[in-house]
């Protein structure tokens, strides 16, 4: 079985480590298993489009752009599964983005494409109960660890540590002040960090400096590596609305990689509390460092306890064929042999380029020019083509946009976008025309010019075909309590959690 994720985490910065759990491993491991080829790739990859017509089964990961509306029903149409993935809470507040919330347009947009899914995969079971009305089928997919069967050797001394990204600021900086009286009264004692240098110098630079260790966030094998210097990990994580839909996962690479694991109390590790160490206030972690520091002999109770514990969970075995299971129920009645098609050897390339175009800004003077030279270079990178008609469109140029667009009228992907594009640059009496040409229900409805004076009609036509729209479930949250049934309000609001909180 061929299987394609497509995800928005092409830059390497933390979001390789979603990558890394989410895809490259499950990819690995299941390729490995030998029933399935598996790939991921970004969804504005130049060969994207490709790899998700080939694909027996499609993921689609926290992706919210609606030209994929029109993979998911050309899929259908040829009896292809499309699953989405839910893997962080996406409408919880994240301080530590550059945009601490998702628009509630974004979060529309994503909605529906997992509720135009054929099933909706979550790596918690936090995040199914909540986002879980999106879809009628829904599974849970844990990450997956390797454990190993025995125990790795640990160098002399003792090393307390922790990694991970920035979303975890705040859990790290209440504490702060244990690890720092900690290190000051126990000169032993080394403490090692990993993760975004910055914020990791901007929290610890009090500490003092000769027993502290701070690494870049790095690869997945840099992590690994970081892992086995360690004999004591912390996971701290506070009551927060995100951290709640986070996994479990930290603990159990801590128990491969032969750490004691000290975790905060949390309903994520609820369930592993009688089988690790664990702290509810902060000033109970110190304490428990240097009892650990002290005596050797307990540490190495707690390094086979936890190790045992993780080993009796079914395994890294059992999760795999939970995979593997969900994917083969949404296999195609008849599958092909043929492999995925090869990426172009140009691709990679073209796609850094088109970011660093994006990254300097597609207003500013000189884009035009600079996004006709790209495409001149790679005529056939569509994402890069939707993106040079859109640019052409904001500096006036309506006619050469419409000209560059024609090849994107035989794109699967980017055809109903290049339609809108000349729908809503048409005078009003050849819209209907255009609007004709859309093969997506909810682009033709959403192309309707608004009536002011009948607001709940225009809202439940848009719901018919978007139930997830954002504007038209607040016009219906909004109406007369007699203009909705009990049922239906209370649908309407169930759905109107979802954004709960969203700006």
């Amino acid at each position: 079985m061929k299987l394609v994720h497509l995800h928005p985490w092409e830059k390497e910065n933390e979001d390789r480590a979603n990558r890394f759990h989410r895809i490259e491993r499950p990819c690995e491991l299941l390729t490995r298993e030998g029933r399935f080829e598996a790939i991921g790739l970004p969804w504005n990859h130049p060969d994207a489009e490709a790899m998700a017509c080939a694909a027996d089964v499609l993921i689609l990961h926290l992706l919210h752009d609606m030209a994929l509306e029109a993979v998911i029903d050309w899929r259908r149409a040829r009896g292809r599964a499309t699953l989405y993935e839910i893997a962080d809470d996406l409408s919880a507040p994240a301080p530590w983005r550059k945009f601490p919330h998702r628009s509630p347009l974004i979060l529309s947009e994503c909605f529906h494409l997992a509720s135009r899914c054929d099933g909706v995969q979550f790596s918690s079971a936090a995040l199914q109960g909540k986002y879980a009305i999106v879809s009628q089928r829904t599974q849970v997919l844990p990450n997956l660890v390797e454990i190993p069967a025995r125990l790795s050797e640990k160098p002399p001394g003792f090393t307390v540590g922790w990694a991970g990204t920035r979303s975890h600021r705040e859990d790290l900086r209440l504490l702060v002040p244990v690890l720092r009286d900690l290190l000051r009264l126990n000169p032993g004692i080394q403490l090692a960090l990993k993760g975004d240098l910055e914020m990791l110098h901007d929290l610890f630079d009090e500490l003092p400096s000769a027993q502290v260790r701070f690494e870049d966030f790095g690869s997945p094998a840099s992590y690994d590596a970081f892992l086995q210097t360690l004999h004591a990990g912390i996971i701290p994580l506070a009551a927060t609305a995100f951290n709640a839909g986070r996994t479990d996962v930290k603990l159990f690479e801590y128990a491969a990689a032969g750490v004691v694991a000290i975790l905060q109390k949390s309903a994520v590790y609820g369930a592993h509390l009688n089988h690790t160490l664990w702290f509810q206030d902060p000033q109970a972690l110190g304490p428990m460092l240097e009892r650990l520091h002290m005596d050797p002999a307990a540490m190495e109770v707690e390094r086979v306890r936890l190790h045992a514990y993780v080993l009796n969970q079914g395994g890294h075995a059992s999760t795999l064929e939970r995979h593997a299971a969900w994917y083969l129920s949404h296999a195609p009645a008849s599958m092909n042999n043929s492999t995925l098609p090869r990426t172009n050897a140009w691709a990679n390339v073209a796609m850094e380029s088109m970011q660093r175009f994006e990254e300097r800004g597609p207003c500013e003077s000189g884009a035009v020019a600079a996004v006709l030279e790209l495409l001149e270079s790679y005529p056939g990178y569509l994402r890069l083509r939707m993106l040079a008609v859109q640019v052409l469109v904001r500096a006036g140029s309506l006619s050469r946009a419409l000209s560059l667009a024609r090849p994107l009228l035989t794109s699967v992907m980017y055809r109903d976008s290049a339609v809108m594009i000349a729908l809503a640059e048409a005078p009003p009496s050849r819209r209907a025309r255009f609007r004709r040409h859309l093969r997506s229900a909810v682009r033709r409805v959403r192309s309707l010019p608004f009536d002011p004076d009948a607001p709940l009609d225009f809202a439940r036509t848009v719901l018919e075909h978007a139930p997830f729209d954002f504007f038209s479930l607040m016009v219906c949250a909004r109406s007369q309590s007699s203009d909705l049934s009990l049922p239906d309000r209370k649908e309407i609001e169930q759905r109107l959690a979802l954004f709960e909180s969203a700006p």
